[in-house]
This record gives C-alpha cells, sequence and structure tokens, in this order.
C-alpha cells in the first residue's frame, strides 16, 4: 500500500489535469475552518478573504490596462518609424508628433499634410517603399526573435509503476520520453489558455518572462504592417497578469480550481482593453473562453 496513490492528491505535473471535486471539498474545509474561528482578528480575516476576489480583480484589471497603454503607444510609435521620425522626440508617433501632443495629455483632431517635426525618410517613392519593407522585415525578426526565448521542453509523464506492472521487476529503468518544444509566446495563446481553463496544466505557461516577451513581441509584430492583431495576445497577456496576482491570494495559490476562476475574468479583462467593450469581454470569457464560469465571477 506504499507504493498505492489511492486517496492521496497528486502534485500538480506535466500533462496533467487538476482535480476539480478535490479542489472543492478543499474549499469548503478552507471556508469551514475560517468562519469557525472566533475574535476580531479572525472576523477581519474572514471580511479580507471574502473580499479577496474582487481585490484581486481590481488589480488585474487595472494593470492590464496600463500593459494594454503601453504596448497601443509603443505600437503606434514603432509603426511610424517605417515612414520617419519625429525630430522632437523619436518616442513619439506621427499624430502626437505632428499635433505637438502627448500620448496622457490632448486630443488631436487630426494631422495635416505639412508637418514641420516629423520627417520622412525620403520624398522619392521607390527609397520610401524600400525603407518602409526593410524597417517591417527587422521588426518581424525582432519579434520573431524574442518569441524564441520563451521555448520550454515539456517531458512526458512516465509510468513509474509500468515494470511491476508488466511483472519484470529486474528490468533496467527505461529512459523517460521525451516530450515536445513549446514556444510560450508563439501566436495568439487562446487555445492555451481555453486549455488551461478547462483544468490542464501547462507549466510557465504564464510566466512573468512569457508576459514580457508577449507585450515587447505584440508590439513589433503588429508594426510590421502584416494581417496581425492585439485582441489575441491582449488575452493571453491579461491572463499571465491575473495569474501573477493570482498567485499573491493563499486562497487561489492553493486551489488550482479557484484561480481558473481568476483567470476567466483575467480574460476578459484581455478582451475588454482591445477592444473597448467590457460586456463583449464577458460574453467573450462565458461563452468561448470558460469551461467553469460560477455567477460571481460573471459579476467580478
Amino acid at each position: 500500500m506504499s507504493g498505492s496513490t489511492v486517496g492521496e492528491r497528486l502534485a500538480y505535473n506535466d500533462y496533467t489535469t487538476i482535480d476539480w471535486l478535490h479542489d472543492l471539498v478543499k474549499d469548503s474545509y478552507r471556508m469551514r475552518f475560517i468562519h469557525s474561528r472566533k475574535g476580531l482578528r479572525y472576523s477581519l480575516y474572514t471580511i479580507f478573504d471574502d473580499c479577496s476576489g474582487w481585490i484581486a480583480v481590481a488589480i488585474i484589471g487595472t494593470l492590464t490596462a496600463c500593459v494594454a497603454f503601453l504596448v497601443d503607444i509603443a505600437e503606434a510609435t514603432v509603426s511610424d518609424w517605417k515612414l520617419g521620425y519625429c525630430t522632437r522626440n523619436p518616442f513619439l508617433n506621427r499624430e502626437a508628433c505632428c499635433g505637438d501632443k502627448t500620448p496622457l495629455l490632448g486630443i488631436t483632431s487630426g494631422v495635416g499634410n505639412e508637418c514641420r517635426h516629423f520627417r520622412v525618410w525620403s520624398t522619392n517613392y521607390g527609397s520610401s517603399f524600400a525603407m518602409y519593407v526593410a524597417w517591417a522585415l527587422l521588426f518581424g525578426v525582432i519579434s520573431s526573435s524574442a518569441t524564441m526565448l520563451t521555448k520550454r521542453s515539456l517531458p512526458t509523464v512516465s509510468d513509474a509503476h509500468g515494470d511491476k506492472q508488466n511483472g519484470s521487476f529486474d528490468a533496467p529503468p527505461q529512459p523517460a520520453a521525451s516530450g515536445k518544444n513549446m514556444y510560450m509566446a508563439a501566436g495568439s495563446g487562446i487555445p492555451e489558455i481555453k486549455t488551461i481553463l478547462s483544468g490542464f496544466v501547462i507549466p510557465n505557461f504564464l510566466d512573468f518572462k512569457v508576459l514580457a516577451v508577449k507585450a515587447f513581441g505584440a508590439v513589433f509584430a503588429v508594426a510590421t504592417g502584416m494581417c496581425l492583431g492585439k485582441e489575441g495576445p491582449f488575452v493571453h497577456i491579461s491572463t499571465c497578469v491575473g495569474y501573477l496576482v493570482g498567485i499573491q491570494f493563499p486562497k487561489y495559490r492553493d486551489n488550482g480550481r479557484k484561480l481558473r476562476e481568476l483567470l476567466s475574468a483575467a480574460c476578459a479583462s484581455g478582451l475588454s482593453v482591445a477592444f473597448g467593450a467590457p460586456i463583449g469581454g464577458v460574453l467573450f470569457s462565458y461563452e468561448e473562453i470558460s469551461t467553469y464560469f460560477p455567477r460571481k465571477v460573471l459579476w467580478r
């Protein structure tokens, strides 16, 4: 019986799923223990525990909005580098440079044909086109190179009791099967997010490094001018933010089921900042992304 796993909680390893029923029972025992304690200290802790979900989603929404703001401003500036640069400040896009506006202050009604602060690379059509293509290729190389930094190897789970089950106790141990290599920041990330929310575990997919590379790569990928958008990556970025915030709360760090409630709300915030549609983000998370979506998550 020492080698049996019956009745034990298995760890979250590669190519495994969370135990939904076990996490439900675990959370119910945790809630019962918290509410059974008496005294002011435990009463305050109970109130904080009940409000931790709202606190977490507020932090997630704020941080997601900040990241989206930086990505939008950076993408607009980098994209305009294919045409020219601002002599006043190279980090201003063409609209902000010509309208004497900053990204935070003022509303620009439009950019005229003449702008003395924005200098184009060349007035010749052929030279301008060549510069445009060269910058687009450079942006593509930068984006793809950054994505290569997030390569991870996902080993398959070997059967620890395979020799005993086959009746061979003296056979030499077999080498672990090699798993697939995965670039965590590649693509939109939405299929992987749907897989995670359904209970599957993909290690390192929501780490801070993936968040930084995803935001950096999205800026240069969209700036190439190809048929790409920031909407899919924003869902991945917001989910990374939700994971990094959620693991700071023991309520979500120690329970995979509860953590996925937070990740569902984070997905909604990502689509909301991408399209400027809060209700659309909620419907997207409710209908397309989440497998487990309680009513309280809908309000959050």
